[in-house]
């Protein structure tokens, strides 16, 4: 199995080896970390998951995946925010966690849920993993996942971007 080298501006040198997988339907993980990054003026603490098997070929995309993740993840938020009237996931996401989570108005420093609009809510959401996922099939797309503070909530609105750093999906995860 391979060993590489990653150059990047946000997580500076990451060092990827592939591992084998006995079990058939595992990812192999080539690596997992958790970084401290700056988006938004804001830091963050990012755990980055690099799946399935890394090549000369594909390095420089995954790089440049690596390097634009501070647009995707403005585009993501933007993407998220948008959605209010359109988006039937992304509503019942956020008006699920106001309704039904009790506590949820005391991160937002208001004195009930009711008082917790939309764009409040989006903008408490905050960048929890970047994943990067290598399909021999479907080539290389790149996953953010958004949430509130994991002592609120473990559910996650998941934005997809394929290698050109478009859109193609948000999902709901838990």
């Amino acid at each position: 199995m391979g060993k590489y080298k990653l150059e990047t501006k946000l997580f500076g040198e990451i060092e990827v080896s592939q591992k084998e997988i006995y079990n058939p339907g595992d990812y192999p993980i080539a690596h997992y970390e958790s970084y401290e990054l700056v988006l938004n003026e804001k830091e963050k603490i990012v755990d980055l998951h690099i799946f399935n098997v890394l090549t000369n070929d594909n390095i420089k995309t995954i790089e440049d995946m690596l390097n634009n993740v501070p647009q995707m993840y403005e585009e993501g938020k933007k993407a998220i925010f948008n959605g209010k009237d359109s988006n039937e996931l992304i509503k019942y996401y956020v008006y699920f966690h106001i309704e039904e989570l009790d506590e949820i108005h005391e991160l937002f420093d208001v004195d009930s849920n009711d008082k917790i609009s939309f764009e409040m809510f989006v903008e408490k959401l905050d960048l929890r993993a970047i994943a990067i996922n290598v399909d021999k099939e479907n080539g290389i797309d790149c996953t953010l996942d958004f949430s509130l503070q994991k002592e609120y909530s473990d559910e996650l609105l998941v934005v997809s971007f394929n290698d050109k750093h478009e859109i193609y999906s948000i999902t709901h995860e838990s």
